[in-house]
């Protein structure tokens, strides 16, 4: 008898386009093997373990959870269910480039994932951390929403650590940015940054006066901070590339890309 668990880690795969509303399509799966993104088809490829009592499956999720209040997905989501005892990396193909795609990541159990994309993290991060430019940390129980900083055609997870015998599904949907940290701090239409994406520095114009500001990673932690008036540089060169946001002291938050 095939045995099936509620202990999962939860992956969901969002595709984001433009607009500040949150309307999203799921992914039409054929099966578990082969499914569509919108009119992008996509192929799952790993190697299960023979004689294993846990199969790959599709079944229907609740998705309509509190810390995916930010874009809160559909209460029945059809999702793929893959066990933990995978003999190679899973991956998905898309036949075209995906920009901006997000990861939806609610973890039942503790692991470390190895992605092959960087990434950066969007508000409403627990208990997930990154250890590495493409390697997070989850503990019991975490959640995040995920933002690869470059266009993906084939992304693979693998897992550094097994939890134990259980599933993590996947899922996709395309949609509208899940950022959410813009609509919480509003900006000013005449202040900007500059060069956006920048590599050395960045600069803002717009300002009538000095102001302090403090520079976020997408975890929330400050990586630096100073005074500037408008048009003067802010240096990012020491910074990783990913994204950052740059928080002014009169209250607007601008958003910028380390590349």
């Amino acid at each position: 008898m095939k045995h099936f668990y509620k202990n999962y880690l939860l992956l969901v795969i969002t595709l984001t386009l433009t607009g500040l509303t949150y309307a999203q399509n799921s992914a039409e799966f054929t099966d578990n093997r082969n499914g569509t993104l919108g009119d992008v088809p996509f192929k799952i490829e790993f190697t299960e373990k023979s004689n294993s009592t846990y199969e790959s499956q599709i079944i229907n999720q609740d998705l309509d959870i509190y810390y995916f209040r930010a874009a809160r997905l559909s209460s029945a989501q059809p999702v793929f269910n893959y066990p933990y005892e995978v003999t190679s990396n899973l991956s998905i193909t898309f036949e075209k480039p995906i920009e901006n795609l997000k990861l939806y990541l609610a973890g039942a159990r503790p692991g470390d994932i190895l992605f092959n994309h960087p990434f950066g993290f969007a508000e409403g991060v627990h208990n997930v951390t990154a250890t590495g430019e493409t390697q997070i940390q989850i503990k019991y129980p975490g959640y995040a929403i995920i933002e690869f900083t470059e266009p993906v055609t084939t992304l693979t997870f693998t897992p550094l650590s097994v939890p134990g015998s259980g599933y993590q599904s996947i899922t996709f949907t395309d949609g509208d940015s899940v950022l959410g940290i813009e609509d919480m701090y509003p900006t000013v239409s005449n202040i900007r940054v500059y060069p956006n994406p920048a590599s050395d520095f960045i600069q803002v114009s717009g300002l009538a006066t000095t102001v302090d500001y403090t520079i976020y990673s997408v975890l929330g932690s400050e990586v630096g901070s100073g005074t500037i008036f408008k048009n003067e540089k802010i240096q990012i060169s020491n910074l990783i590339n990913g994204i950052y946001f740059l928080k002014l002291a009169n209250g607007n938050m601008l958003k910028f890309i380390k590349k």
